[in-house]
Parts: structure tokens; C-alpha cells; sequence
């Protein structure tokens, strides 16, 4: 039996079997980290409490690997770190986790209390005057140990706290020396509930102002952030019970069946879809805060009346008017709402106009040759991936069209950055492979693949079944489109390396193809035949979407509480020669 579970064979324990024993108490089972003299504890005691260590070869790769495991495993992600440089190499991808309410929680040690005078700097190696102050700002809570005994609640506290509605990211902080300190067993007791609950369930006196507003709506329409992951079939019911069209967030792919007949099928930047949601006459926002890059930094103009359904009024009313707020979970609420609505006539015409959209915008870009490109890239990833496989996409022309135009077919699952974060994609795409039955496919690009290049090892050492298609455009392509002025290149062109002959050099197979079409296909094709890890090289120049910033089709900023409304704003300087995309 380990040293960690077996409590009652020993009186003493060490402060990293108290790290062991809490996360054995919560069930996670696997864990990410690197390395360094002043963690290595936390390596033999997980090994005696049979937790799964994945060896990152990069502290950002660890994080980013905890949080795409979070994503895709309903649980929370866990990440080692060691002191200082170790910890603020994290910080990037611990933002990420913060951005998208990612459960991930940070480990990290610090040096050694009886080294540490408060705010003094004293050379210690590794030192910071005040580690836990880089993380304030990027977790729902950062904790600092002050005694060894404490260990074990703190970081059960630490995984309950980041898995609460709303989830985010967790700091722990653990002096080095407390890892090897013998304290006496303490009992956790009965695991500590993972309360996901969030804000408590309404009485029903609202049923009758949303019952009272959709008696003058005849449009009524459904924006859906991730906040309302978990209620997709609750959504789907309401949208056909009040006849309303459906769009979702980056965050919130999936949440509605791909086949649903009332989701749209196109992201609300197309105008087709912007004129959807300017006609509506009531608003539902389902665990959204509405915020700058789905509404183009608040140039939308939203319609009223406006009701949210969201865990924190605060959250729901800081960038948009409300006027009405239900706080509560999304899916709670929801089927409250359902229960209390009578059966209501379904119209047709609704029904068509969701497919009228969602059909015209594809002609649209069809019919535009610099977009013909990555529809096909599309259509290969549509017809190519199983049902069950999970997408994750980088900050990369690619991954913009793949994150809001690929369908979310089946179990299906896609993750894009939500902090924006270069290198996201394949390091967390590492932590979702980990003990997932599935395929993972990563789409990145020839920039973003570089801030993880170890990571490759990662993939060859543990036999990942990850796919990597990296898209090579010799640089940062969406900068390089909005911002190049002419003949004049500011930063924008980047040499690449031969990423097929770096993964063979792991000893993973790889290919190279170019341009978008059979190749690139038979290449994705073979690798999923092979299982494993595989690299697919492209190179090929996207078109970016309407989704990203330089083709917003609406222009300006500012919300609509400075806005009234909220405004239409004007053609992007590029938009002018291409408005029948």
C-alpha cells in the first residue's frame, strides 16, 4: 500500500505524501509537471500513490497540458512547477486557464522557509520576493502554505475551489522544505464535494417577466456562451419550445447538437448572421458576459429586450444592458424555464431562415476565391475525423476558420484559446490525448508550433495518439494580411524549420504536403490509420475569416451603455475590395 493512502500504518508523513493523498481524495489520477530539485518529492510520492506523472519540457507545456486534459476530462487539471523561473514560465498558460474558467491547479514550490525574510531578496536560488503575487491576477485564488500539516486541505481546498461554478484556475504555494517535512497523518475525512453548483437556483418569480416578454416577442433568439456547456440539451428544447434561432460562442462550440435545426450554422460576424441577430426582438444570453470579440468590441447592437441567464449579475450586465438577470447554473435554470413554458406553435419559417443563413453565408464564401482554400481545408477535416475526435486550434488562420466554421459533429469537441495565446493548441492538446480513447488533432501554425517544439518528446515518450498539422505560411500570416504595408515587412516573416525532419528525429512519423486538397488529406487520413503521434507539414496561405479583428465587419468600440444601442460601424480597409464574401 502506498506511504500516501495507507494512514494508518504510519503516525508520520511527508508534505508531499499530504499533496498525494489529496489529490488520491479527489480522484485525479494524472498529473503534469517538470522537474526541478525543489519539487522532485512530489515525483516519488504520486509514484507510491499510483498518480500518473507526464513529464513536460516546458513549464508553459505542463500548464497548457493540465488544462486541455481539464477541458476534455470533466475534471481538474493538475500542473507541478518548481520555484520561481519554473512558476513564472507557467504564467501565460495559467492566464489561458483563467480566461476560458478552466479548472487547473498550479502546484509550485517556493524556496525554502528557513531561508525566506519577508520582502527581502536574499539570492537564494530560485527566489522571488513574492512568487504567489504573479499568479493574483490570473486564478479565482492563490494559497501560500505556512506549515507543513496544512498541506493536505489546502490543496483539496485548491481543486474544489477551481472545479466551483464558475471554474478557473488555482494557485498553491508550498515551500520546498515543507515537501520533505515528516508531520503527523492527517485525515481528510470524506472526500471534500466538488461543489459545481455555483450560484443558488432562483424561486420562480422571474418565470412570469420572461413569460410576460416573450408574449410581445415574435423573434426571439438565443446567444449561447460557455457558461452553458453543460445545458446543451436544455438549450435545444427551449430554442424549439420558443421557436428561437440559436448562436454560440468560440467557447461554446458544441453545446447545441450540430444538427440541430435552429442552431446557426455560421458565426455571428457573417452579416447574414449579424442581420439575424439585429431582427430579433428578444435576447436570451445563456452564460455569456457578450464580450469584445464576438460582438466586435461591443459594436454589435444587441437587441432588447435583453434577458441573461447567468451564474454573476455582474458578470452578464459589465458590457451589455440587461433587462432582465436570472442568476443561477445555466442548465438549472434553464429547465426551470422549461418546465414553467406551455407547448408554443412551431413556425416553419424559422426553421428556414436558420437554414436560408447558414446556407447563403456558404455560398457567399464559396463564390470569393481567397476563402475557396480553407473551405476546403473544411470539408477534408468534415469528411476526414471520426465522430469522436477532439480539435484543438492555435492562434492561426487555420484555427479560426476550423474553431467557428467546422461543424461540432457527434462527440466531436473543439478548443480554441480564449486569452488569444500563441502556442496554446498542441501542448494542450498533449494533456486531452492523456487516457483518451479518441483521437486528438491539433491545427497550428508554423509561429505557434515553435513555442512548443519540445513538446514533440513529450508525445514520442508517452505514445500520444496526437496529430499535429502545422500550417506553414513563413510567418505570422493574419499580422502579416492586416498590418504589411506594401513592400514594407515589419516582424511578420519568420524562417521555418523542416518540422518533418525535427518529429522524425523523436522518431515520429511525419509528411509533408502542399497546399490544401488530396494530399493533405491522404496524409491526415494515414495518420489517423496509424494511431500515434504524427506531424502533417502544409504549406499553404490562408485567407483569414470574418472572425478575426482585421475583418470584423463592424468597426469602433465602446458598449452599448456608452453607445445607447450600440452602433454599426464602418468597412475594415481591406473589407472594401472583398464585401461579397
Amino acid at each position: 500500500m502506498s506511504r500516501a493512502s495507507d494512514k494508518q500504518s504510519s503516525d508520520l508523513v511527508t508534505g508531499a505524501d499530504l499533496v498525494a493523498a489529496a489529490l488520491q481524495a479527489h480522484q485525479v489520477h494524472v498529473v503534469f509537471g517538470l522537474p526541478g530539485v525543489h519539487n522532485l518529492p512530489l515525483w516519488r510520492a504520486c509514484s507510491d500513490a499510483g498518480i500518473r506523472i507526464v513529464g513536460s519540457r516546458h513549464e508553459q507545456g505542463a500548464a497548457y497540458a493540465a488544462d486541455g486534459y481539464a477541458r476534455t476530462h470533466d475534471r481538474a487539471g493538475v500542473a507541478f512547477v518548481t520555484t520561481g523561473p519554473g512558476a513564472a514560465n507557467s504564467a501565460g498558460a495559467v492566464g489561458e486557464a483563467w480566461a476560458a474558467h478552466s479548472p487547473v491547479v498550479l502546484v509550485a514550490t517556493d524556496i525554502s522557509s528557513k531561508l525566506r525574510r519577508a520582502g527581502v531578496y536574499r539570492g537564494v536560488l530560485h527566489e522571488c520576493t513574492d512568487q504567489a503575487a504573479m499568479f493574483k491576477p490570473l486564478t479565482k485564488e492563490t494559497i501560500v502554505l505556512e506549515t507543513p500539516a496544512a498541506i493536505g486541505e489546502a490543496v483539496s481546498r485548491a481543486v474544489s475551489i477551481a472545479l466551483e461554478l464558475p471554474s478557473g484556475p488555482v494557485y498553491v504555494g508550498i515551500p520546498t522544505d515543507f515537501l520533505l517535512a515528516e508531520v503527523e497523518t492527517v485525515e481528510l475525512g470524506a472526500r471534500m464535494e466538488d461543489n459545481q453548483s455555483g450560484a443558488p437556483e432562483r424561486g420562480s418569480e422571474w418565470i412570469a417577466e420572461v413569460e410576460a416578454l416573450l408574449e410581445q416577442a415574435m423573434r426571439p433568439l438565443i446567444w449561447v456562451g460557455s457558461g452553458a456547456k453543460q445545458a446543451g440539451s436544455q438549450i435545444a428544447e427551449l430554442a424549439a419550445r420558443l421557436d428561437a434561432p440559436v448562436v454560440e460562442t468560440i467557447q461554446a462550440r458544441g453545446t447545441v447538437p450540430a444538427d440541430d435545426p435552429y442552431l446557426v450554422r455560421a458565426p455571428v460576424h457573417e452579416p447574414l448572421v449579424t442581420e439575424m441577430v439585429v431582427r430579433s426582438d428578444l435576447l436570451f444570453a445563456v452564460g455569456t458576459d457578450l464580450d469584445a470579440m464576438m460582438t466586435q468590441n461591443w459594436a454589435l447592437p444587441l437587441p432588447r429586450p435583453r434577458v441573461a441567464l447567468n451564474l454573476s449579475s455582474a458578470d452578464a450586465t459589465k458590457n451589455y444592458e440587461m433587462d432582465l438577470v436570472v442568476e443561477g447554473r445555466a442548465d438549472a435554470l434553464v429547465d426551470q424555464l422549461l418546465r414553467a413554458l406551455g407547448p408554443r406553435v412551431s413556425n416553419s419559417e424559422r426553421v428556414d431562415e436558420v437554414r436560408t443563413v447558414g446556407s447563403r453565408v456558404r455560398e457567399s464564401l464559396d463564390s470569393h476565391k481567397g476563402t475557396r482554400e480553407a473551405l476546403a481545408l473544411l470539408d477534408i477535416v468534415e469528411r476526414t475525423l471520426p465522430a469522436d475526435s477532439v480539435i484543438f486550434t492555435d492562434m492561426a488562420i487555420a484555427g479560426y476558420w476550423l474553431s467557428q466554421y467546422l461543424p461540432a459533429r457527434g462527440n466531436r469537441s473543439l478548443h480554441h484559446p480564449a486569452w488569444g495565446t500563441l502556442g496554446f493548441a498542441f501542448p494542450a492538446g498533449i494533456g486531452a490525448a492523456v487516457d483518451h480513447p479518441g483521437p486528438v488533432v491539433v491545427f497550428c501554425g508554423d509561429g505557434g508550433i515553435l513555442y512548443a517544439i519540445g513538446e514533440l518528446a513529450v508525445v514520442a515518450q508517452e505514445g500520444l495518439d496526437v496529430i499535429t498539422v502545422v500550417f506553414d505560411d513563413g510567418g505570422y500570416g493574419v499580422l502579416r494580411w492586416a498590418h504589411d504595408d506594401g513592400d514594407r515587412r515589419f516582424g511578420t516573416y519568420l524562417t521555418s524549420p523542416d518540422l518533418a525532419l525535427v518529429a522524425r528525429g523523436f522518431g515520429i512519423p511525419a509528411e509533408q504536403v502542399k497546399g490544401v486538397g488530396p494530399d493533405l488529406e491522404h496524409a491526415l487520413s494515414a495518420a489517423l490509420a496509424r494511431r500515434g503521434p504524427s506531424v502533417i507539414q502544409v504549406w499553404a496561405s490562408l485567407y483569414p475569416p470574418r472572425t478575426t479583428s482585421a475583418r470584423w465587419p463592424l468597426s469602433g468600440g465602446g458598449s452599448d451603455k456608452a453607445l445607447g444601442q450600440g452602433r454599426p460601424g464602418l468597412l475594415t480597409r481591406k473589407e472594401v475590395s472583398d464585401d461579397t464574401v
